[in-house]
């Protein structure tokens, strides 16, 4: 062996002794042949894996493929159980023209107060706007004649 050669083997059992990469310090320190082949055998496969999935990891990166998968659904909605009216049939100022007593059940109810005379409960309750809406449907009929259109 030349002095190239002696230098390269001294070069190489140095660096495997420090290196941390994987499976070169089993390279240099193997006593066999048929040891130091194998492991050189292990370190290229892993190599070539390894440059393998690099290169199809980069190759599929830079084809730039875009999956695009779009799905409508169309439903029925659901219609709300709130519906907000600011028609009136009823103008305020003629309703309490027509009737004193719906002039007072106005009042009453507007005035978030117990009446006794309609049986409204002071707090703003279900059972306070039916007991109103029950009134309004039995005054109803005296408003018949001031009734506007609010259809469209």
């Amino acid at each position: 062996m030349g002095v190239f050669w002696t230098g390269l083997k001294y070069v190489f059992t140095d660096f495997s002794c420090w290196t941390s990469t994987h499976g070169v310090p089993h390279i240099g320190m193997a006593n066999a042949k048929w040891l130091r082949a194998f492991w050189i055998l292990v370190v290229l496969v892993n190599v070539g894996l390894f440059v393998w999935q690099f290169i199809t990891l980069l190759t599929n990166y830079l084809s730039f493929s875009v999956n695009t998968e779009t799905t409508l659904q169309f439903a029925e909605r659901t219609f709300p159980t709130v519906t907000i009216c600011h028609l009136n049939p009823w103008k305020l100022t003629e309703t309490k023209s027509v009737d004193p007593d719906m002039s007072s059940l106005i009042d009453a109810y507007n005035s978030y107060s117990s009446s006794a005379q309609f049986g409204l409960p002071a707090s703003l309750t279900a059972d306070r706007q039916q007991q109103a809406n029950k009134w309004t449907l039995m005054y109803s009929e005296r408003l018949k004649d001031k009734q506007y259109d609010v259809g469209f």
